[in-house]
């Protein structure tokens, strides 16, 4: 089990946003948004910039969980060191790697990869599986899950539709081909789940149809890129990942990574029933053609 002083400082703070004053909301989110700066700067320089006073991060630190502001600090420090170092190493490796390579052709290449590297390597390092598993068992165990997404998350959520579709016949995505969100999400209730996802910028669309969902009763998880985004005031559970990148638009690697394993644990939870629907399904898919045969006939 993850003790206090393991999860992320991200996760510490983001749980429990939902129950501080405005006043402590407002210095959770800043250290939530600048968590090098409360590594690397005095309190003093922190509450300035923040425009707070001190005492406010003091507050903030006990209500989080932390004995004092200064072991809040000490959290961002040693997660500071520890993204410093690693995430650097393994770009270094990954662009040195590559010295085969022509640099004036496929340097966007060697950056892109080396941005998806860092990215799945934070969700590895910041993702706590425990709190991961027990999302999926509530999924598993939910009447409905609605998938919900728009934007660059259309995608996600039709493929995971699609995806889970062959093992969970309950999970469907909401608001497809013209069919309306309002009244899939007003059959929801506190039986059912809903998955979330959004990344920035946050798709309108997503976080109404979240604060929907949350109102009807069902559980709410929401994949996301920060504890800031709108979508985890809204939500139960919300997970994490970077989308930094050298493109012009944030990157989606990490969250498919975090998507196809969030699926992967309902599947194992549903067990022997999951395995037989997929096996159903594939003969299905066989009557029907679905596949090209892997010898067709000449």
């Amino acid at each position: 089990m993850t003790t206090p002083s393991e999860t992320p400082i991200r996760d510490q703070l983001s749980q429990r946003l939902n129950e501080l004053s405005p006043q402590l909301k407002r210095a959770a989110h800043y250290v939530l948004d600048n968590p090098d700066e409360i590594a690397t700067q005095s309190l003093r320089h922190v509450a300035r910039a923040a425009d707070l006073a001190p005492p406010t991060f003091s507050r903030l630190a006990r209500a989080a969980g932390f004995a004092s502001y200064q072991e809040l600090r000490n959290k961002c420090r040693d997660e500071y060191r520890a993204r410093s170092t690693r995430f650097a190493d393994r770009a270094l490796e990954l662009i040195e790697g590559a010295s085969g390579v022509d640099a004036a052709n496929d340097d966007l290449l060697v950056r892109h990869a080396a941005a998806s590297v860092v990215g799945i390597e934070a969700l590895l390092a910041d993702i706590d599986v425990a709190r991961l598993d027990a999302a999926a068992a509530r999924l598993a165990s939910s009447r409905r899950v609605a998938l919900i997404g728009a934007l660059s998350a259309a995608a996600f959520v039709e493929y995971a539709g699609y995806v889970s579709g062959m093992a969970l016949p309950n999970w469907s995505v909401f608001g497809r081909n013209g069919s309306s969100l309002p009244s899939q999400i007003l059959d929801l209730g506190s039986e059912d789940a809903a998955l979330c996802i959004s990344m920035s910028p946050y798709a309108g669309r997503t976080v109404r149809a979240t604060q929907l969902a949350r109102a009807q009763g069902a559980f709410v998880l929401t994949l996301t890129d920060a504890a800031t985004s709108p979508l985890v005031e809204c939500a139960d559970a919300s997970f994490f990942v970077s989308t930094e990148s050298p493109q012009f638009f944030p990157s989606h690697v990490a969250m498919l990574v975090l998507l196809e394993t969030l699926i992967g644990h309902v599947v194992r939870r549903r067990g022997l029933e999951a395995q037989q629907r997929i096996a159903t399904v594939e003969r299905q898919s066989s009557v029907l053609g679905e596949y090209w045969p892997s010898n067709p006939v000449a």
